[in-house]
């Protein structure tokens, strides 16, 4: 028996029901503010404001906050009455190094299946943020500094021990340095 398509539509709430493309702009949102943060190498306190933000103002949540688990920072206090928190833990590769994501949503607001959803995919996110913080820690502090690499000396290549060739290098080097 078959069924006329208009019929189909009508009868099935599912196809009535619009497409909401603004959230799926939101986990857009959020993944490319990640990007850019990698590509630029924005520091990691900025790559955490920019995903909290994101994430914030993609699910329209009152407050998001990500943090290693093991910090001395306490998490926010209770809000008011009526609003809603919710803690997802965050996977670490370091063995006791998990991390929180702690939301919290305004008074009434109700979390529906996706955002619920959605938020478990931003605490994986987060694992992500976490571990670029932490690798480039580690490589920030693997790295020398600066401040003690030697001073490397321009005319190195000039090759001679005669007076003249010394004091070529030394008219240089005076050069160099104004």
């Amino acid at each position: 028996m078959d069924v006329p398509e208009q019929n189909l539509r009508e009868s099935d709430p599912l196809m009535l029901a619009p497409r909401r493309r603004e959230r799926r702009r939101g986990v857009e949102q959020l993944t490319g503010v990640l990007a850019r943060g990698v590509g630029d190498r924005l520091d990691s306190w900025s790559m955490r404001a920019g995903f909290e933000e994101a994430l914030r103002s993609a699910l329209a949540l009152r407050t998001v906050q990500l943090r290693d688990a093991g910090t001395k920072w306490a998490a926010p206090s209770d809000g008011p009455a009526g609003v809603t928190s919710l803690a997802f833990d965050v996977a670490s590769t370091v063995p006791g190094a998990r991390g929180l994501l702690t939301v919290t949503c305004e008074p009434g607001r109700r979390l529906d299946e996706w955002d619920y959803q959605a938020l478990e995919t931003s605490a994986e996110i987060a694992a992500l943020v976490l571990e670029i913080e932490r690798r480039r820690l580690q490589s920030d502090r693997a790295a020398p500094s600066s401040a003690l690499k030697p001073r490397r000396d321009g005319a190195t290549p000039l090759i001679g021990s005669t007076p003249v060739m010394a004091a070529l290098r030394a008219r240089i080097e005076r050069v160099a340095g104004t």
